[in-house]
């Protein structure tokens, strides 16, 4: 599987329509190596374009979709996917037109879904609820990567604000103060 199809394949998992080759915006017929616009949450225009196209003409190109989006007085946010490598000056200039995210030539699943994230969709606690796991607990799994102590106030969020505020006003006067044995006395 070639690097554009992987950007499409990973596109088209998150709920993003691919376009007829060549794409037609206002007109005029644009030879990007593939291209899709969201369909749910997102209303973006993805352009994907390879080492294929000169970056003079990939410059012109994409200058001139995005004035025909300008004239088609069009909402849908812009970006181009870049597979494989582009000249720093080429990448700036691009950069002044649309939103330019970069993949390695032949990227894995995984490395296009990371360097895509900005414009795939958030799992949200709703989805994690519904899909059978507790938020809560993949918090407390995460946490504990980060720092040990995280754990008690996992557990004082199980029994409310009061009980999480109660943990942190300890946690931070022990901190404080090594010989501090407790108390109402919150900082």
């Amino acid at each position: 599987m070639s690097g554009i199809d992987t950007v499409m394949a990973v596109l088209a998992k998150h709920g993003f329509k691919r376009r007829p080759r060549p794409l037609e915006v206002a007109g005029t017929k644009f030879d990007f190596e593939a291209a899709a616009v969201g369909t749910k949450r997102s209303h973006d225009l993805i352009l994907v374009a390879g080492s294929e196209i000169a970056p003079g003409r990939l410059l012109r190109m994409v200058r001139s979709v995005a004035r025909g989006l300008d004239i088609g007085e069009s909402k849908r946010p812009m970006t181009l996917v870049l597979v494989g490598s582009v000249a720093t000056p080429a990448k700036t200039e691009l950069e002044e037109v649309a939103r330019v995210l970069t993949v390695s030539g032949d990227p894995t699943y995984d490395e296009v879904k990371t360097a895509l994230a900005v414009l795939l969709p958030l799992r949200t606690v709703h989805e994690a609820g519904q899909r059978g796991l507790d938020p809560l607990e993949e918090v407390r799994v995460h946490a504990a990567k980060w720092n040990p102590d995280f754990e008690q106030f996992m557990t004082a969020a199980r029994h409310g604000q009061v009980a999480v505020e109660d943990a942190l006003s300890r946690y931070v006067n022990e901190g404080a103060d090594p010989d501090y044995v407790g108390g109402d006395d919150r900082v």
